[in-house]
């Protein structure tokens, strides 16, 4: 719970090739989704590199974090500036314990609430 890892444009775009590929290969129909999550910027370091052009995968772009609703619309806010992954996704964290370390949002918030994000999220994850 100290060190936040990163992916880079490179393996990211990667992930979505190989997707892809095994789509293709494998004849699976429809598109798919590779939803990577996001609560600071340095997990994705070179977000304006990434390419969504991997159809039929569909790049998601999540807001995770917990906390206070102010603290996550900030990071959806600093999320959307990566306009060139315009299908993004919001998560919500249920409360379920009291045990030291366990986190979760306060309060949580609405479903409205979240559908008037702006941009508005495609996918929302309840946890």
């Amino acid at each position: 719970m100290r060190e936040i890892g990163y992916l880079s444009d490179h393996e990211i775009n990667q992930i979505q090739e190989t997707m892809r590929e095994y789509m293709i290969a494998k004849n699976i129909p429809g598109v798919r989704q590779f939803v990577f999550h996001q609560f600071v910027e340095k997990m994705v370091p070179d977000i304006e590199v990434i390419s969504v052009d991997y159809d039929p995968v569909l790049l998601v772009h999540n807001t995770s974090g917990w906390g206070p609703p102010s603290g996550k619309i900030a990071t959806h806010a600093t999320n959307s500036k990566a306009t060139n992954i315009p299908y993004k996704g919001f998560k919500l964290w249920y409360y379920y314990s009291d045990i030291p370390g366990v986190h979760y949002d306060d309060p949580l918030m609405t479903p409205e609430e979240v559908m008037n994000l702006n941009p508005k999220p495609g996918l929302v994850i309840y946890q």
